[in-house]
């Protein structure tokens, strides 16, 4: 019998891991935490009957991606402040 609760860490792992997209620098830290929360509830879901497997996953590829995304925006901000300097 499938409970309709939805499991509260895969919930965390995905809120985690957009805060980890939005924020820079200490979004690398929030996304580790996204990661850990995620792989947590994806092990509480084998055992409970609870919902969450779509936004556990969705959370880890959020966290795990955070550092690259904000890398990327980085060097592009970077790369903007590189050209515009007065010569």
């Amino acid at each position: 019998m499938e409970s309709n609760k939805t499991n509260a860490l895969a919930i965390t792992s995905l809120v985690l891991g957009i805060i980890a997209i939005i924020i820079p620098l200490i979004g690398i830290l929030i996304g580790i935490a996204a990661l850990i929360f995620g792989i947590k509830s994806l092990n509480q879901l084998k055992v409970r009957s609870e919902k969450g497997k779509g936004i556990a996953i969705a959370g880890i590829v959020c966290g795990a991606g955070s550092p690259f995304i904000q890398l990327i925006f980085l060097l592009f901000i970077g790369v903007i402040s590189f050209f515009n300097t007065p010569q």
